[in-house]
């Protein structure tokens, strides 16, 4: 069993690490997905998919991705893209159980399903409101929310749709403390789970009808369904779902009687929480030790798990667990004989309680608290406790919870008389409490009832001389059968291991072929080591490569561009008395400027987006000049050029438009500047750039340096230019692109 659960531990380990490995790999493909994303509807879409593939390996990023899918859903004002975005803000807020910022998402959630009319929409809307409040423990508020949910699923008719609503209106049932209601709808719930082939919801149904079953004393075939779901969550590799199971199954033999078993089980759910990481219910599987071990009276055990787990639990500063261990110091006292820390510990929980509201908690320590006070002849203390969690019960109007603790009293006290039967049935009825004392008077309950059954109050004590041991034995022989079953894969699978080695050791002294074989192996995993760490340099030194040979682009381009710069800063220099001599210096160094972040930003080293590049640069300009914001560019060169050349065409468009801007239109003019590339031939490309303004004199009556650098540039590019001057002024050139080898 301890290899087993070795085995099971390393394969769980080993799968989420790959999992998180994968789930990386999935959400760099999205990442990458999105960004030649061409709609917003598919950004959303893509969006949600990266939420998903980030929320177990980062938080932040998840939340990130949600609120960029809602953002591109509002764009196309898409209702289920607007729920699907909602949901997940809604689960990261649930993850972090921040139910008060969890409750505006699930409204926001509702109303875009509803917008939607998609029946699948507003059904998960509803069942996700009432789960919230579920957890919240607002049941009352859940409720409604489980009823629309069920006539939705009704109008859906989907079977995965009635066994969700199923296994939560039994939940529902099961947290309010009404189990006779929730066990039928376990029981629907796991025949539809298993009809739509979700056998990991099935497995998590059988739990909890197995915890409903018990609380009202019925554990004939509570194992059974446990065992069922254990083998489910093992197939699954689920430690969690495993690990309650166990913890259940250790609740019911100590109901039943047995300390040993329910300590095995508790110690199985103790590894299992430690392997799955979650910390709180490793730390509560403790004091459940400690209880089985103060029933089996070894009290030196006992006092071991209590003094370890009230120092977890005020580590932790948890308080709900450091009630339960003052409860058991106080059981502990009270049975080795010393009334006064026992006290000390009852009052130690009682006073905590009164700041939480934990009525179970509270009922299970005034009950040890009781038993105390009666065991140390303390008679009206006792029935003054008795007396408080009976009104409790009684006041709850929950008939099933006055029918569980009669139901315990007789299943522990076989030999009660029917008078004593009636006073206890008066007990626990609403105003019982108040009829009883005015009958008894100055009398205790001790005096008109047998003490066992009064020691019986607790559920896990065993009344002295009145407990039905046969009960016990014969679930434990069920359990037994159960156990045998469950085990015989393990066992099977043990004997197969030992004869295969038991094989493999003959034919190892027989055949040398074996040692060969495994020389082979060897060998292949070895050449697969140094193959991989081959590719891996061979990988590294092209990186290397790609570096140096872009270090040197920059340096090329950086000690080009200083010499362009310098020449740009003498013109300037000796036009100085010009405004616009020092307003086109800005914009050409400025159109340098914008190419090297472009060049140096983008995934495709040595290329550039004409159509980005020009679009910053068209605007930089236009702040430069008064006119500009009078007039409208129409852009339209989607194409990647190298960057030495898309450098040139940036400052031609520069010039070309800086003189638009300068001369075309008079201050306050509207107009339109055209920017186009197209493919002319196969590796020729026509540059346009046109203006529908009043025009300007023909480049050759002017001699600005304007003028000489458009052509010079062009000349660099081989280029032919033309200028035409009707209805505006309109520039064309046709350029060869550079051959790259």
């Amino acid at each position: 069993m301890n290899l087993f659960r070795s085995l099971l531990f390393f394969s769980v380990g080993l799968c989420c690490c790959l999992a998180a490995s994968a789930q990386a790999d999935v959400a760099a493909r999205l990442e990458q997905q999105l960004t030649t994303a061409a709609t917003d509807s598919l950004r959303a879409r893509i969006c949600l998919d990266l939420h998903d593939a980030w929320f177990k390996i980062s938080q932040e990023k998840s939340r990130a991705y949600a609120v960029s899918a809602l953002q591109y859903a509002q764009n196309v004002h898409i209702p289920v893209l607007q729920f699907l975005a909602y949901t997940a803000l809604a689960r990261c807020e649930r993850k972090k159980r921040d139910y008060p910022a969890v409750y505006p998402y699930d409204s926001l959630s509702m109303l875009a399903a509803l917008q939607s009319g998609n029946r699948d929409a507003i059904f998960n809307a509803q069942l996700m409101y009432a789960h919230d409040y579920l957890d919240d423990n607002k049941s009352g508020q859940a409720y409604p929310w489980l009823q629309k949910a069920e006539i939705t699923a009704g109008l859906t008719g989907k079977t995965d749709q009635q066994a969700k609503i199923y296994h939560a209106l039994a939940y529902y049932f099961r947290e309010t403390n009404r189990h006779k209601q929730a066990i039928p709808y376990f029981r629907k719930a796991i025949t539809a789970f298993e009809a739509s082939g979700n056998s990991y919801k099935a497995a998590e149904a059988r739990v909890f009808l197995a915890e409903s079953l018990l609380a009202i004393g019925q554990t004939d075939s509570t194992a059974g369904l446990l065992f069922d779901a254990m083998e489910i969550y093992k197939k699954n590799n689920n430690i969690p779902g495993l690990a309650y199971a166990n913890q259940v199954l250790g609740n019911i033999f100590l109901t039943t009687g047995d300390a040993d078993k329910g300590i095995y089980y508790y110690g199985e759910a103790q590894q299992l929480f430690r392997q799955s990481n979650n910390k709180v219910e490793m730390a509560l599987t403790i004091p459940d030790i400690a209880r089985a071990l103060l029933f089996k009276k070894d009290y030196q055990g006992a006092l071991a798990h209590l003094q370890e787990a009230d120092s977890t639990f005020t580590s932790m500063h948890y308080s709900y667990g450091r009630i339960k261990v003052y409860t058991l110091y106080g059981q502990y006292y009270s049975e080795k004989g010393q009334p006064v820390p026992a006290e000390e510990n009852f009052r130690k929980a009682d006073s905590m309680l009164r700041l939480e509201s934990l009525p179970d908690l509270q009922t299970e320590n005034e009950k040890y608290w009781a038993r105390h006070k009666y065991h140390y002849r303390n008679y009206k203390a006792g029935d003054s406790l008795t007396y408080e969690y009976a009104q409790r019960i009684a006041g709850s109007k929950e008939p099933e919870a006055i029918a569980r603790e009669l139901n315990l009293i007789r299943s522990k006290n076989r030999n009660l008389d029917s008078n004593s039967l009636k006073i206890l049935a008066l007990l626990y009825r609403p105003g019982g409490v108040k009829v009883l004392r005015d009958l008894l008077k100055e009398k205790s309950l001790s005096q008109i009832l047998p003490m066992d059954s009064l020691q019986a109050l607790n559920p896990f004590s065993q009344a002295t001389g009145a407990y039905d041991s046969s009960m016990a034995a014969s679930f434990s022989r069920q359990v037994l059968d159960l156990e045998a079953h469950y085990k015989t894969k393990q066992v099977r699978d043990s004997l197969q291991i030992e004869r295969q080695g038991s094989l493999i050791a003959r034919q190892a002294a027989a055949q040398q072929s074996a040692r060969l074989i495994s020389v082979g192996v060897i060998a292949a995993i070895l050449g697969l080591g140094l193959w991989l760490q081959y590719r891996s340099r061979r990988r590294a030194e092209r990186d290397k490569a790609e570096i140096q040979l872009l270090q040197k682009e920059i340096h090329h381009r950086v000690r080009n561009n200083l010499g362009v710069v310098n020449r740009f800063v003498e013109i300037a220099e000796r036009n100085r008395s010009d405004a616009f001599s020092l307003t086109s210096l800005k914009t050409r160094i400025a159109a340098m400027e914008l190419l090297h972040r472009h060049l140096y930003q983008k995934d495709h080293i040595g290329l550039i987006s004409v159509q980005d590049y020009f679009s910053e640069l068209v605007e930089q300009i236009r702040e430069c000049f008064p006119t500009g914001s009078e007039v409208r560019f129409e852009l339209d060169a989607a194409v990647m050029l190298e960057s030495k050349v898309a450098e040139k065409l940036g400052l031609i468009v520069n010039e070309l438009v800086t003189n638009s801007l300068k001369y075309a239109f008079a201050e306050g003019q509207a107009g339109i500047i055209r920017i186009g590339i197209q493919e002319s031939a196969r590796d020729t490309r026509l540059l346009t750039v046109s203006d529908d303004g009043s025009g300007s004199a023909p480049p050759k009556t002017k001699k600005g340096y304007g003028s000489k650098l458009i052509a010079g540039l062009g000349h660099e590019l081989n280029a032919d230019m033309t200028y035409t001057y009707e209805k505006g002024t309109r520039f064309q050139m046709r350029f060869v692109l550079p051959d790259r080898n």
